[in-house]
């Protein structure tokens, strides 16, 4: 659990996440509670809905790039 490193939207996840917690229990909305709980606990342990971080994009290097611009590009008419 990482309590480090509070951004904008973690501190959003947590107030939605409470809001319909506090919602859930006064209607007595089984639905809301269960998602509020998944928003809470995302919220709480900075985790998002992508499974092992499958949704993140590779970090280019520096080095990488300066080595593809160093190709020539070559463009065909058409």
């Amino acid at each position: 659990m990482d309590l480090k490193n509070w951004s904008v939207m973690r501190f959003l996840r947590l107030a939605v996440g409470a809001w319909a917690l506090t919602n859930g229990m006064m209607q007595k909305d089984f639905l809301l509670l269960g998602l509020s709980a998944f928003v809470l606990f995302q919220a709480i342990t900075n985790t998002g809905c992508c499974a092992a971080g499958n949704c993140s994009t590779p970090v280019n290097k520096k080095a990488d790039t300066k080595d593809a611009l160093k190709e020539p590009v070559e463009f065909e008419e058409v």
